[in-house]
């Protein structure tokens, strides 16, 4: 039995080297004699659906190129399968059966000439199986003992029998894995991972250089402490970036003030009576209907790299609230020792929301070279939530993005400057409509060999349903909403 596990293994090790040594040999006197470095096996331009697609083959790299309204894509030529199953709709129905022939009958040649690394795998795979599959696993002449074996009642006679479609599937998979590398995930491998936390603040610089530090702009000078509309935001977002999607979980707050004065009663013997209206409160604080909207997200984002597309998922989950949360507890902290307070009033009750945000969007590539390069994406979701019609919405968005690419330690290319121009409209079920605008600028410094620490500013104008109703008094004031500034800084390991 040793002698024949033996043979089997060297059989097996001479079939798959002396086919690699037959077709590295026949790469190498193509690579010095070959004459037909392309040929087009399939062109048809009289048709209208299959008008600019052409299919050529390479001998020397042994790769079919599909061109379709102008844009390759390559194929090695093992992965014909894979090439004819993507590209079914390109070509007319007509062509695409002979076509199908043709390309399997050109694979089957030149996998007989110039077999590839899988290709040998597999045969070699084959080799295997078809040996093991004629050995009888029982005790033979090698050994004394068989005759007595078989008189023994408790002899049992085993013959080894191979599934044959249970060992293609294995074999196909232990393939996939050693030279695709592409993994089991159907995101991809990872690539990157992130983690950043981001904050705005309808302040410059979120206050820290106005007067007294307490966020007195100059449009609002002398107005105590300037807080209306959406004056304060926080995200923290962990991400995982794969070779063909992401995965990203953020928590967010955002809250919304609203300077409401109140009117000071007096009682005269049983009648209780209402004289004028009060900024403040006996103690000085100033009376604000304040609504804290704190989230978390998780997000699914599935790219397909060769078409520049992607679809999204997003699920969501919002408490609002205008006694607690954490927009409403920092906005207490950061004025709890300044001269102004605030006394805030109950106007709402809590609420708690979910909602999932479905879409599709895609990029576009207008200038790439070795140094920077300039794209712009556009994306369409649709949003339902069990809040009803005010928080289901269409949105569309789009953006426009430049990068300037450095080298890391490494001598690697990496994007280490960014700069973001992009619009957003929502339109709601119940008629609102939002709109946004804004620019946002990101300087990356490479840390480690693998790792980038990165600061991100910018600047947006956020006209939302929830910055109206609690800008009221803003928006008579000066006649338009305070701008939103943003500042972060996150920390990148790229695979």
């Amino acid at each position: 039995m040793r002698e024949l596990t033996l043979f089997l293994s060297l059989s097996l090790l001479i079939n798959f080297f002396a086919h690699a040594e037959s077709a590295s040999g026949k790469r190498k006197s193509d690579d010095k004699n070959d004459k037909r470095e392309h040929f087009v096996i399939y062109n048809n331009p009289k048709n209208m659906i299959s008008k600019g697609v052409v299919l050529s083959y390479s001998e020397t790299s042994d790769e079919y190129t599909f061109i379709i309204r102008g844009k390759a894509y390559r194929y090695p030529r093992d992965e014909y399968k894979r090439m004819l199953k993507r590209h079914m709709f390109d070509v007319n129905s007509e062509d695409y059966e002979q076509l199908e022939k043709t390309v399997a009958k050109h694979a089957a040649i030149y996998r007989v000439q110039n077999p590839s690394e899988r290709e040998l795998l597999e045969e070699a795979f084959q080799v295997r199986d078809y040996a093991l599959g004629q050995v009888e696993a029982r005790t033979g002449d090698c050994d004394p003992s068989a005759v007595q074996n078989q008189k023994d009642p408790s002899y049992t006679n085993v013959v080894y029998s191979a599934d044959a479609a249970k060992i293609e599937e294995d074999n196909e998979k232990i393939i996939e894995a050693a030279l695709a590398n592409r993994g089991f995930f159907p995101l991809g491998e990872l690539s990157g991972m992130k983690i950043e936390i981001m904050t705005s603040n309808d302040n410059f610089l979120h206050g820290a250089l106005s007067e007294n530090g307490l966020g007195l702009t100059q449009s609002g000078k002398g107005i105590e402490g300037d807080d209306r509309g959406k004056t304060f935001g926080i995200q923290g977002e962990v991400a995982l970036d794969f070779t063909e999607g992401g995965i990203a979980i953020r928590k967010y707050a955002k809250g919304y003030g609203k300077k409401v004065p109140q009117a000071e009663e007096i009682k005269i013997g049983q009648q209780v009576f209402k004289t004028q209206f009060k900024d403040k409160d006996g103690s000085g604080r100033y009376y604000q209907e304040f609504l804290s909207i704190d989230g978390v997200e998780f997000e699914v984002v599935k790219s397909f790299p060769a078409h520049n597309v992607y679809l999204k998922f997003i699920g969501r989950r919002e408490v609002l609230d205008d006694q607690s949360g954490l927009a409403k507890t920092m906005q207490e902290n950061w004025h709890k020792n300044a001269s102004v307070k605030y006394n805030y009033l109950d106007h709402r009750d809590k609420e708690t929301r979910y909602s999932a945000e479905i879409g599709v969007g895609k990029s576009f590539d207008l200038v790439k070279n070795d140094n920077y390069s300039v794209s712009t994406s556009l994306e369409a979701t649709r949003n339902f939530s069990t809040y009803g019609s005010s928080d289901q919405y269409y949105r569309v968005k789009g953006d426009l993005k430049a990068v300037y690419l450095d080298e890391n330690s490494k001598g690697e290319k990496f994007p280490s400057w960014e700069a973001r121009f992009y619009v957003e409209g929502k339109a709601y079920d119940d008629k609102e409509v939002d709109h946004s605008y804004g620019v946002e600028v990101t300087k990356r410094f490479n840390v480690t060999d693998n790792g980038y620490l990165y600061i991100k500013g910018g600047v947006a104008h956020e006209d939302d349903r929830y910055s109206r109703q609690y800008a009221d008094e803003e928006m008579r004031r000066k006649g338009s909403l305070d701008l939103q500034h943003y500042i972060g800084a996150g920390f990148e390991y790229r695979f």
